[in-house]
């Protein structure tokens, strides 16, 4: 069996990142690097959610069917 290398500090032992948006420590599956920023998935998804929704409508809600 071959002895294990030692990478020094290129590998971050602490499993949660901390989310710039929620304030709060999550696990960093799924979130978004976004320059010095860390955003959280939860907190990622409603802003892409937002963005997409506010783009996707007709007139702002002008003409609403009755």
């Amino acid at each position: 069996m071959m002895p294990q290398i030692d990478m020094g500090s290129t590998f971050s032992t602490h499993k949660f990142k901390f989310c710039n948006k929620c304030d709060i420590d999550k696990p960093p599956e799924g979130g978004i690097e976004n320059g010095q920023k860390w955003i959280c998935q939860s907190c990622w998804l409603k802003r892409i959610t937002g963005i997409h929704l506010k783009q996707n409508r007709i007139d702002g809600g002008k003409n609403v069917l009755r």
